[in-house]
């Protein structure tokens, strides 16, 4: 799993969710861990780079094309099924977002963020979850999952 990278302005670092990492000459990130990329890292990264460190949490992002004419309803059902997941995973379910583009009425983004990998699975394995699938699954024509370290 490779994480979701940007170029900052000036384009001599890049930023991933959870880590900072130099930019190579060829445009693509390089391992963190390297002599090399360590050795390029900024002082102001390396610095964010130990804030960051102990504080890995698992970010999903899901990006959802709803069959048409049932986007309002699968966004009410969402919305409630993340306020649920809030509620009954306090402490582990972080935080649940749901988006629905202006410029489309048949897509939903989802924004989720959970403390460590296990919070995720206990999450998906629950029986709210399980609730909720059984739900949306119809609505549901296309979905493509991100996990992202936070």
């Amino acid at each position: 799993m490779s994480p979701l990278i940007s170029f900052d302005a000036d384009a001599s670092l890049c930023y991933g969710i959870g880590n900072i990492c130099p930019r190579s000459s060829a445009g693509q990130s390089e391992d963190l861990l390297s002599p090399r990329s360590l050795v390029q890292i900024q002082p102001r990264a390396l610095i964010l780079l130990a804030r960051k460190s102990y504080l890995m949490a698992i970010g999903l992002v899901v990006f959802l094309e709803i069959v048409p004419g049932q986007r309002d309803a699968f966004v009410e059902i969402a919305r409630a099924h993340g306020a649920r997941s809030l509620a009954l995973e306090a402490g582990n379910c972080l935080s649940f977002e749901v988006f629905a583009p202006v410029d489309s009425e048949t897509q939903v983004i989802l924004v989720e963020k959970y403390v460590d990998e296990a919070a995720l699975h206990a999450h998906w394995n629950s029986a709210h979850m399980a609730e909720y699938s059984a739900r949306v699954e119809a609505m549901i024509t296309s979905r493509t999952r991100y996990r992202c370290l936070v």
